[in-house]
């Protein structure tokens, strides 16, 4: 039979990580639309409270699912195809689509029956008639339990074959069909324009990985349980869906501890989580992902050497990118919330409830940056028990800062539980890989630190002097900013800075 996997074009990890980058770009382009259009439309009412319940319990069955059963699929295809077992590479593939199908429908058909329990679980101090609401939603969202595992699935059987355009391309354009949702339906659904839109968007683009993947012969329907490969990739996955349950759990952690707090607390550290988020989605999770299959690949090769390099150059270039990013946001955050939110239902009471919980989410920005990258190390190496170890421990520390800042600080000791369990996931992360690497040199690290955050808060001083009222300024004083960022970087240590520039340049 013709084999027509090898049709599909390959890229490698830098190509991959530009094209996922300008992808998200767009996406994040018309996620800010999404966002603006969701706060003009319902602001921080208890109807965005009960959507963003509901919505987190798909996102957290299905996420994890997908996350999991993606990480593990992309080491285990490598090996079976670096050992010339093309074949088996593909059965392989086919058994795990048809498990996650299976895993799916039954995780569904579980939460379809028993809604109230479960929101009264995760959200337990939440008004009666938002409960109500809640379960409704629900019953509709549970259909994004399978979106969202299928989809993580899919994208990793394109990352296996170095493949991230049709991933890129569909993720770019995900969001027009819920801003059309808002646009044309909520006046006659309400919140419900958003579910609509959500669920639209996930399975259009799903049909387009599975048509385009049959063709392509690269999937099918196998339930073939008793071979080695899915034993190893039951073995792999048992801790990754454990770790991967924990990292999505921290916004229901959240929620949790905010439904005790006046209504509009979930919207408000909704809104402030979905624009901290950009960065680590738009940019870091894209170049983790690109990388992974490198970092794979160089493990598989023995090239443990070329490997560190790979980690410390990395986290050397995000620490010159995004402690200036961490600055300059927190700076100014009441305008950046203004600009992005502040209109039609959106007040000045969710202007500041939202920009306090921002500016304490972003306090954690660089960690968050490199935690996504270690991840993936460990998964590189078919360690899954790391990240494990670290993510229980920063969610019971989560769960702890909750319970103590929470009650005294708001939504803003929720933010800060949030960022204080980031550092701890990167701390524990740093602790338990650094072997794998034969050491890591942190000497390097601390120097571009140092370097960075002298110039970052040398070139804000002039910034404080600004005052204005209208937040669109800010549109033209943060590239400003970094223009001066860069320059005094140059003159300060040309050396740390001319890599950044010449990688700018390069890849540009």
């Amino acid at each position: 039979m013709f084999d027509k996997t090898k049709e599909i074009s390959r890229q490698t990890w830098i190509s991959a990580t530009f094209l996922l980058i300008i992808s998200s770009v767009v996406s994040k382009a018309f996620g800010f639309i999404r966002e603006m259009l969701i706060a003009q439309k319902f602001g921080i009412s208890g109807q965005v409270d009960a959507y963003m319940v509901a919505l987190s319990i798909p996102v957290l069955i299905g996420g994890t699912i997908g996350s999991a059963f993606s990480v593990a699929l992309v080491p285990i295809y490598h090996k079976l195809t670096n050992g010339n077992n093309e074949q088996k590479a593909k059965r392989f593939i086919n058994t795990v689509f048809s498990f996650t199908t299976l895993i799916s429908l039954l995780a569904m058909g579980i939460i379809f029956f028993m809604p109230e329990t479960i929101i009264k679980l995760i959200a337990p101090s939440l008004p009666d008639s938002t409960i109500s609401l809640t379960i409704e939603l629900l019953k509709w969202l549970l259909l994004l339990l399978m979106g969202y595992s299928l989809y993580n699935v899919l994208s990793a059987v394109y990352n296996a074959i170095h493949h991230f355009k049709i991933p890129a391309f569909t993720d770019m354009f995900s969001n027009l069909f819920i801003i059309a949702a808002l646009i044309f339906l909520t006046s006659a659904m309400g919140i419900y324009a958003l579910v609509t839109g959500m669920i639209s968007s996930f399975y259009f683009f799903l049909l387009v990985f599975l048509v385009h993947l049959f063709y392509h012969r690269l999937l099918g329907f196998n339930f073939d349980i008793k071979t080695k490969e899915f034993r190893e990739f039951i073995s792999f996955t048992a801790p990754v869906l454990l770790f991967m349950f924990f990292m999505s759990a921290s916004g229901i952690i959240e929620n949790f501890f905010a439904s005790s707090l006046k209504e509009g607390s979930i919207a408000s550290l909704g809104y402030a989580k979905r624009l901290y988020d950009i960065i680590p989605t738009l940019l870091i999770a894209n170049i983790a992902k690109a990388v992974f299959p490198t970092f794979s690949t160089l493990h598989a090769e023995n090239k443990t050497e070329a490997l560190r390099d790979l980690v410390i150059k990395l986290n050397k270039q995000f620490i010159i990118y995004f402690l200036p990013v961490t600055c300059i946001v927190i700076f100014y955050r009441k305008e950046i919330i203004s600009l992005v939110f502040m209109r039609g239902a959106f007040d000045e009471t969710a202007l500041t409830l939202t920009s306090s919980a921002f500016m304490f989410y972003s306090l954690g920005l660089l960690a968050s940056t490199m935690v996504p990258v270690f991840f993936r190390l460990c998964y590189a190496f078919s360690d899954s028990i790391s990240p494990l170890i670290a993510i229980v421990a920063s969610v019971s520390a989560m769960i702890l800062f909750n319970y103590f800042l929470s009650p005294f600080m708001g939504i803003s000791g929720i933010a800060l539980s949030n960022t204080l369990s980031v550092f701890i996931t990167l701390f524990a992360l740093g602790f338990l890989v650094r072997k794998k690497l034969g050491g890591i040199e942190l000497l390097p690290l601390l120097k571009s630190f140092l370097i960075s955050a002298l110039c970052a808060t040398l070139v804000l001083i002039p910034f404080i002097y600004f005052s204005f009222s209208n937040p669109y300024y800010i549109l033209f004083l943060i590239p400003a900013y970094f223009v001066l960022y860069l320059a005094l970087g140059m003159f300060v240590s040309k050396n740390e800075f001319n890599k950044v520039w010449m990688t700018l340049r390069k890849n540009i």
